[in-house]
């Protein structure tokens, strides 16, 4: 074989895996703009459209690279292990598309992906900005759970979205997110982005959720941290601003830093609940790490 043809060879196979590489990821992204990387993750069974009203009124100089997540809202679903895949994805996809110190915003699920990809990698982000989430959701529910009752409750939870059919599931959808989102028109946005997600990812990525504690694993993440909080939704039961800022304090106390920010009105999906004034923390989260 001539050494031109052995060259044109090797260039070609080095192209398929790096090409190969480049896709392969647990999300899918949509990127708009130009100048500072931003990275923004949807929650449970979100559609990276989640973001879309957060993308048109984002400020100038920013390129936005929102996800779907595999296995949500049609996204295509993937085997293996959820938020070890998701986080390794991340790690690659800013490698692979050369991101300068990227900027992390997650909502959700997306908020626990965001820290735990910061996590000992600090020095590939410029800040992270985590909306109504927190590094160990079963402690957030009952603060004394130990790590046999949250496994037990995840498993009980998961048998039960796998056993719904698909109307049942739905219906279950749109009850809970009459919970965590104000409009009727977003609530059923988000139970159809559910709705359509697979299964078994959605049950998966629930249990995984459930059972991590990483209020330890904070603890190597050395960007500026800013979380906002959401309460109103539990205010018919005595809960209060105050509480929840302690609540959040607790989980996030190993983190140095962190500012923690309640919301006034918003449920848990306070991008949509309550946009001026996500919008108006945005921007001051922006000019702060700038």
């Amino acid at each position: 074989m001539k050494l031109s043809v052995l060259i044109l060879a090797l260039f070609l196979s080095l192209f398929t895996l790096t090409a190969t590489a480049s896709t392969d990821f647990w999300f899918s992204a949509k990127v708009s703009g130009s100048g500072q990387a931003v990275i923004l993750i949807p929650g449970l069974g979100c559609s990276g459209d989640v973001w879309t009203e957060t993308v048109s009124n984002f400020p100038a100089g920013y390129q936005t690279h929102v996800l779907t997540l595999s296995g949500f809202a049609g996204e295509p679903a993937k085997e293996g292990s959820f938020l070890d895949s998701v986080k390794a994805s991340l790690l690659s996809y800013i490698k692979i598309n050369k991101l300068n110190k990227p900027i992390l915003i997650g909502h959700s699920l997306g908020g626990l992906l965001s820290l735990m990809t910061a996590a000992g990698h600090s020095g590939l982000f410029s800040g992270i900005l985590v909306v109504d989430s927190y590094p160990y959701f079963s402690a957030l529910m009952n603060p004394m759970v130990t790590k046999e009752q949250a496994e037990t409750q995840a498993k009980s939870v998961s048998t039960m979205i796998l056993s719904q059919d698909d109307e049942t599931f739905l219906k279950s959808q749109r009850a809970t997110m009459g919970y965590l989102v104000s409009s009727k028109e977003n609530s059923e946005r988000v139970a159809m982005w559910s709705s359509s997600s697979d299964r078994k990812t959605f049950a998966g990525a629930m249990s995984a959720v459930m059972t991590t504690d990483f209020r330890d694993g904070v603890k190597s993440i050395s960007v500026p941290v800013t979380v906002l909080i959401s309460w109103a939704g539990a205010k018919s039961y005595g809960f209060t601003e105050e509480m929840a800022i302690k609540n959040a304090s607790t989980q996030y106390q190993n983190l140095t830093g962190v500012k923690i920010k309640p919301a006034k009105s918003a449920l848990h999906f306070i991008m949509l609940d309550e946009p001026d004034w996500f919008m108006a923390e945005l921007g001051s989260f922006l000019k702060e790490i700038k």
